[in-house]
């Protein structure tokens, strides 16, 4: 199915705090993903930790053999400004029984101080406390391995490694709705009389498509396909918010 302009993701993003009253399924449909995500997360564990800052430790043939061995949750002190963690990411052919091939995998990072993301050797970007969210793939496949470093740079007399985990995210679908629909809300009132009526019209068209409540392993099938059906009520909006 064609998708609605990709501008549809950036405006939203950028209008989303300020929106007075989210429309109702919104509301719900956000609370299921919030829910998705934790049924299809697992923790990224253990790590290799380095209490010294070293060269070259973000390659992955780095040897780290001789490296403590923690978990998230660990904490550290020391004089050293710069500290590291590495680790090795298999994809798995599935979770909660549901196959991973072809799905997007994120990986979520949270430190009590600033740390930088390299993958494969490569940075790929800084974060500061619980704020790392970094695609892998946008297309997993069963035994892809990835490469993990994170140099931690001291914040605090004591820091710690809040977390580490892999989204699969089954259901791309249900966060390109969302955008989609608080991006129409946020538009309705950007736009004339006449297509506000467009607007509202298609809108309710597609919210009624969605039934589901919830999202299961057992009924993902089902709430894709409504998500589907719901998309493409949309489409006829296109050129509105060209």
């Amino acid at each position: 199915m064609k998708a609605l302009p990709k501008i549809f993701v950036s405006f939203a993003l950028i209008l989303i705090c300020s929106r007075a009253a989210a429309d109702p399924l919104t509301n719900r449909l956000e609370q299921i993903q919030s829910d998705l995500v934790r049924q299809f997360s697992v923790p990224v564990e253990p790590w290799r930790f380095q209490p010294t800052d070293i060269s070259n430790a973000a390659q992955p043939a780095f040897d780290d053999s001789a490296w403590q061995s923690v978990s998230p949750g660990f904490s550290w002190s020391g004089k050293e400004s710069s500290v590291w963690f590495r680790t090795k990411i298999t994809i798995p052919k599935k979770i909660m029984n549901q196959s991973v091939e072809g799905f997007p995998v994120r990986l979520d990072l949270g430190m009590n101080c600033f740390c930088e993301l390299y993958v494969d050797g490569r940075l790929r970007e800084g974060f500061r406390r619980d704020t790392g969210l970094y695609t892998l793939t946008e297309h997993a496949q069963p035994g892809q391995t990835f490469n993990v470093a994170l140099r931690a740079i001291k914040g605090q007399s004591h820091d710690q490694f809040h977390y580490a985990r892999l989204f699969y995210n089954v259901l791309p679908e249900l966060g390109q709705y969302l955008d989609e629909t608080i991006f129409l809300n946020l538009l309705m009132d950007q736009v004339p009389a006449d297509q506000q009526a467009v607007l509202q019209k298609e809108l309710n068209a597609s919210e009624s498509e969605i039934h589901f409540t919830n999202v299961t392993p057992d009924n993902l099938d089902a709430v894709r396909a409504q998500l589907v059906k719901a998309r493409t009520a949309l489409l006829p909006v296109a050129t509105i918010t060209k």
